[in-house]
């Protein structure tokens, strides 16, 4: 039927034959090289976000550390000038605005679909 249709043919491979091509894959001698790369964008900011929701659940995560743990251009300065002034008081309504900016809504629910 599938001649007269004009589809190939499929042969049938007899089991044995499939077992002996099976068991040669086991005698088959190769290596294994693993290559290393940079931490990708996404990656490195689940890993923020990460420390940020520690930070929000009263684990005492150094500030210095979620700044080198961010991607932000002048980390050395930020991270100077938190060591002269200290860390400044959290600003809720910022936070709600940029929360909402994430998928979340004021309430820390993610509502986007």
């Amino acid at each position: 039927m599938q001649q007269a249709a004009g589809l190939p043919l499929q042969m049938m491979v007899p089991p044995q034959i499939m077992y002996s091509q099976f068991n040669k894959i086991q005698d088959l001698d190769f290596d294994v090289v693993v290559g290393f790369q940079d931490s990708s964008a996404t990656f490195r900011q689940a890993q923020l976000a990460q420390l940020m929701q520690f930070r929000a659940m009263g684990i005492p995560v150094p500030p210095g550390l979620i700044i080198e743990a961010s991607d932000v251009p002048y980390k050395e300065e930020i991270k100077i000038a938190l060591q002269k002034e200290g860390m400044g008081q959290p600003n809720e309504a910022l936070a709600k605005v940029l929360s909402a900016g994430q998928g979340q809504g004021v309430t820390g629910v993610n509502t986007s679909a």
